[in-house]
């Protein structure tokens, strides 16, 4: 007979994240698309019903969400076996290529942990909204309120803003080359301050 002595791991995941990425980025209509799910206060709420186009700052993030691009807001029902989910699986905006993710097996919604037999985990690929939606509403902590949205970025300017980026870069470089020979040079002119000294001292001795 063989004993089946299998150690099994508790993984617990983060509740505090300010916004969680339901696609990953993409190319579309000359810009880069990205879908975001975050919370959303009372006073974004009221300014979304106006049909306001508002800036949101999410951790270090900052996204404008325009009524144009914006799929869902306010009480969701984001629980497993929501009819939301259900709806949402075929929702037009939800592309099936950008939206995939790797999932937790054996994952406990209410504990937001999951029950693996090694420190990794065990993995499963999902574009199944009824499946990921409920995870990430957990990693961003439940809240009552949350919002749906394309975040969109143009590439002229992405482009502008990275080309921006890349002078900062090389003027940070330059001056840290002439940091760097400053340092040097005056590491030098201590060098032979402390040999003249020594010989000094020798010469006394």
């Amino acid at each position: 007979m063989f004993e089946t002595n299998t150690k099994t791991y508790v993984k617990h995941y983060s509740s505090d994240f300010p916004c969680m990425f339901i696609s990953r980025p993409y190319d579309g209509n000359n810009g880069i698309n990205k879908i975001i799910l975050t919370y959303l206060t009372d006073e974004e709420e009221a300014r979304l019903e106006a049909q306001e186009d508002i800036t949101i700052t999410r951790g270090d993030l900052e996204f404008t969400i325009r009524t144009s691009l914006l799929y869902a807001y306010g009480n969701l029902d984001l629980t497993p076996k929501s009819e939301l989910l259900k709806q949402m699986h075929d929702a037009p905006w939800l592309n099936r290529v950008y939206v995939r993710h790797f999932m937790p097996s054996n994952y406990n919604f209410e504990t937001h942990t999951s029950v693996a037999n090694s420190k990794l985990g065990n993995w499963f690929d999902t574009d199944n909204p009824a499946t990921f939606m409920p995870f990430l509403w957990n990693c961003i902590g439940r809240p009552e309120k949350v919002v749906i949205f394309k975040d969109y970025h143009d590439k002229a300017l992405i482009a502008k803003h990275e080309e921006e980026l890349k002078k900062r870069r090389e003027k940070r470089k330059e001056e840290k080359a002439k940091l760097t020979e400053k340092n040097y040079y005056r590491k030098k002119q201590q060098s032979i301050a402390a040999m003249k000294l020594q010989r000094a001292n020798l010469k006394v001795n």
